[in-house]
């Protein structure tokens, strides 16, 4: 965890007690027809603190037993699919698709200091859909055609503000990007 020195504000990472992460994951794949493959993806954690910062150990954050760990979502689950298919003797075809759950997550542990006024900040949930289409030959080259998050949603992936201590920032998940990959064997 990230502690920050109330005496000159410097920030520093350090060991933040007793945590607890417990959870389960459920993966599958299937493959229903000839070229068809199905994977999926679920997981649910329950990330906690078992005991209370000790504000020695963790110089000014505020942790109570029972509180979520930062930036671990509860649920999180993907599924994709991709269907091949041969296009002449030494062409194959592909199409497919990625979906993506991130469940919400709460920011960094706030600070004890006077001027943090904040709450801890809830980071919300989002999704992405991503879609593809290629031509791969059987010499390794091969062409992609992609749409990456087609919906352009804004998604968080990491916010804080230091309850108060500092700005409030935020990194966004890239945005919408349409391009091509070409590979080649040599």
């Amino acid at each position: 965890m990230q502690g920050t020195n109330p005496v000159n504000s410097l920030t520093f990472i350090t060991n933040g007690g007793k945590a607890r992460s417990r959870g389960i994951e459920f993966s599958t794949n299937i493959a229903p027809w000839t070229g068809m493959a199905i994977d999926a993806n679920f997981t649910y954690t329950d990330a906690t603190l078992v005991e209370a910062l000790s504000t020695s150990v963790a110089s000014g954050l505020l942790g109570n037993a029972g509180d979520r760990l930062p930036f671990t979502a509860k649920y999180a689950a993907n599924v994709s699919a991709r269907q091949s298919f041969p296009l002449s003797s030494d062409l194959e075809g592909s199409v497919g698709g990625i979906y993506t759950y991130v469940g919400d997550r709460l920011a960094a542990f706030n600070t004890n200091s006077p001027a943090a006024t904040r709450p801890r900040i809830l980071i919300p949930n989002y999704s992405t859909v991503n879609l593809d289409a290629g031509i791969s030959s059987e010499s390794g080259r091969s062409l992609t055609l992609y749409t990456r998050k087609i919906f352009n949603k804004r998604g968080i992936s990491v916010a804080q503000n230091r309850n108060g201590v500092n700005v409030p920032t935020a990194l966004f998940i890239q945005p919408r990007t349409i391009g091509f990959t070409l590979a080649g064997s040599f």
